[in-house]
């Protein structure tokens, strides 16, 4: 199986606003999710596309509570 090197864009909504993350596959089983976040680069490992993308939504949107 080959992984995804450079990995894809995909736009998640976090507050309202769409961004772009980009999303690769580190290993079978592990994928990246990779975005810059007022300022700041999130970087979430998962098990999945989906969860990479979801928890880098909830990360995003948790710096948001915490100013």
């Amino acid at each position: 199986m080959k992984f995804r090197d450079a990995g894809v864009q995909r736009t998640v909504m976090v507050r309202g606003k769409c961004l772009s993350v980009n999303v690769r596959q580190k290993q079978l089983s592990i994928f990246v999710a990779l975005g810059e976040y007022k300022g700041e680069m999130v970087e979430i490992e998962e098990r999945s596309e989906d969860k990479a993308l979801r928890r880098w939504q909830d990360v995003a949107a948790s710096r948001d509570l915490g100013q």
